[in-house]
């Protein structure tokens, strides 16, 4: 269709009907400012007026399709107005049955509108139908809008679904939920509001069948916004189970989608593109649900407060690893991480978390998954971040041996672990093969994470080594400062000891590192060791040197240089081996 027969059929069509509405309605005004007419008989004359404008539409309908459904909604229009002139200006209508009178109006237009199949006159009635209300004073009443939200929002609703009409759709949602969060604010009664928050579970499903983003958004939002405001004065025990109705369809679309975990390998390659406007939502709801089961018992939850993202956590687990459901699995093993942080907020939960790491690498190989891997790596480093968020006030306990220290070694030992095999190693995920597919460039998201993971499963065991190597590093230092901080001895005395042993400490772990790089045969473990060993070179000559007296000075530079010394032995030998001169 050209622009000149788009504007010549439709936007001259849509200025004419709303010109003779606005002429109708302005002629009424006039009629009535001037008593040519008695007001019974200009309402009555309105409602045949219209009735005959929209039976002259039907007519055409067949013919002229567009033409014909303008004039049907141009006569509604007239009867809408008429109705509202008789009740709203001169109260021929009892109260009551206004706002009844024009919900039948818009009713029967959304009749016409099915029976046509016009989607646009079914989104005029919804307008209609929801501004019945606001046009005759009904917001008064909180609890009745309420109800007759849910009436005309149900019965308009499911004629559009089932007409897939995505318009009218997003129209019913913004005027049901929007209309609804003001009589929610306007003193509705909160398990009314709660239950009116339920029906959002039904935008929401149909939002993620159509992949209708708006509905589906406004149907989300709408639902927990309504459920939220519910509480606002006393916790109803309708409130976790509306959580979970409106949780229900994030989990029914999660369980037949690929869409919220970009892994083609989950239902095949065909399936595998990834929505954020889907994922968001998801791992959302776990945090919208812990609260809405908080609600239940709202002191006993504040005085334990990792009850309820447990619960989430298990529903989520059991539900994750029932079969290979991989968002769920992710949510709930969040969800755990969460719990332990805030029932164990010091370095106990650190262990905890450290076990949850194992668990979750196990589980891969005990049930052949491939995803447990990486919630142990989530995990493991938010125990990290854990522990060195209780470095500042972790006590005043014996350097080596309180709970703090435990923890770091235990966080030293873990990575190991994980890095020795519990790590879950796939087949086609070598370094070779990644280097083989860094050619290719990503063409879609998916394609892109698949290509991140790919990239990163290879190197894992050797950034989880590195994890490892680095926290004993660190951490041995530190505590070496806390020991002799601990002795009671004068400050120069702290400072002479402790940099002496941190010198030696640094030297002999460089040491280490390059014979073990020697032994087996890996260049990593090697450079990282000369880089240690130039880091103790470093503070021996810049800062032992100009701090310690002769004694320590002496002994500072003997226990680097024999370092230093073997160090540089094990490359001569190395060099003589392989015929280097």
């Amino acid at each position: 269709m050209s622009t000149e027969e788009w504007v010549g059929q439709r936007g001259i069509l849509a200025a004419a009907v709303i010109l003779i509405i606005l002429a109708v309605g302005f002629f009424l005004k006039v009629a009535f400012d001037r008593g040519w007419i008695s007001p019974a008989m200009r309402c009555i004359g309105g409602v045949v007026l219209g009735a005959t404008g929209a039976a002259i539409g039907w007519r055409l309908h067949p013919r002229y399709r567009q033409y014909g459904a303008a004039v049907i909604g141009l006569g509604f229009g007239i009867i809408y107005l008429a109705i509202w002139a008789a009740a709203g200006i001169y109260q021929l209508v009892p109260q009551g049955q206004d706002l009844t009178a024009l919900t039948l109006v818009s009713f029967a237009l959304a009749v016409v509108a099915f029976i046509l199949d016009e989607e646009a006159l079914a989104a005029a009635a919804a307008v209609g139908a929801f501004l019945a209300p606001v046009v005759m004073g009904s917001r008064g009443n909180p609890n009745t809008l309420l109800l007759y939200l849910a009436i005309v929002g149900s019965t308009l609703g499911a004629a559009n679904v089932v007409k897939r009409w995505r318009l009218a759709t997003l129209l019913v949602a913004a005027a049901f939920f929007g209309l609804g969060l003001v009589a929610a604010g306007s003193g509705a009664v909160p398990w009314r509001v709660c239950l009116f928050a339920a029906m959002g579970a039904a935008g929401i499903m149909v939002g993620l069948r159509e992949r209708w983003t708006e509905t589906r958004v406004l149907s989300f939002f709408g639902g927990w916004g309504l459920l939220a405001m519910s509480v606002r004065v006393y916790a109803s025990p309708l409130v976790p189970v509306v959580g979970v109705l409106l949780t229900a369809p994030m989990w029914w679309h999660a369980m037949r989608t690929s869409r919220i975990w970009p892994d083609p390998r989950v239902t095949g390659e065909s399936e595998a593109a990834w929505s954020v406007g889907e994922s968001v939502p998801f791992y959302v709801t776990p945090i919208l649900l812990g609260w809405a089961i908080s609600t239940i018992a709202p002191r006993w939850f504040n005085a334990h407060l990792a009850a309820a993202p447990f619960i989430v956590g298990l529903a989520y687990l059991a539900a994750g690893y029932q079969k290979p459901r991989y968002p769920f699995a992710l949510a709930g093993a969040a969800a755990m991480a969460f719990a332990t942080m805030l029932q164990w907020p010091r370095h106990e939960g650190v262990f905890v978390l450290l076990g949850l790491s194992l668990v979750w690498a196990g589980l891969d190989h005990w049930l052949a998954r491939i995803d447990g891997r990486w919630y142990a790596v989530g995990t493991l480093g938010l125990a990290i971040w854990s522990l060195a968020r209780t470095l500042v006030d972790r006590g005043s306990g014996p350097a080596f041996v309180d709970g703090w220290a435990g923890a770091l070694w235990f966080c030293i030992i873990v990575p190991g672990v994980l890095a020795s095999g519990l790590w879950m190693r796939l087949p086609g995920e070598s370094r070779t093969a990644a280097s083989e597919r860094k050619g290719k460039p990503p063409r879609t998201f998916t394609d892109s994470w698949v290509s991140a993971r790919n990239h990163w499963a290879p190197m894992m065991p050797s950034i989880l080594w590195s994890t490892s190597g680095g926290l004993l590093l660190i951490g041995v230092t530190a505590e070496l400062n806390r020991y002799f901080g601990q002795r009671g001895w004068a400050l120069f005395e702290v400072q002479l000891w402790s940099g002496l042993a941190i010198s030696a400490w640094w030297a002999v772990y460089a040491g280490g590192l390059v014979l073990l790089g020697f032994r087996r045969n890996i260049k990593q473990a090697r450079i990282a060791g000369l880089g240690v060993a130039g880091l103790a070179i470093a503070k021996v000559l810049l800062v032992d040197l100009s701090s310690l007296d002769a004694l320590y000075r002496v002994g500072s530079i003997f226990i680097l240089g024999t370092v230093s010394l073997l160090v540089a032995y094990l490359y001569h030998r190395r060099a003589r081996t392989t015929g280097q001169t």
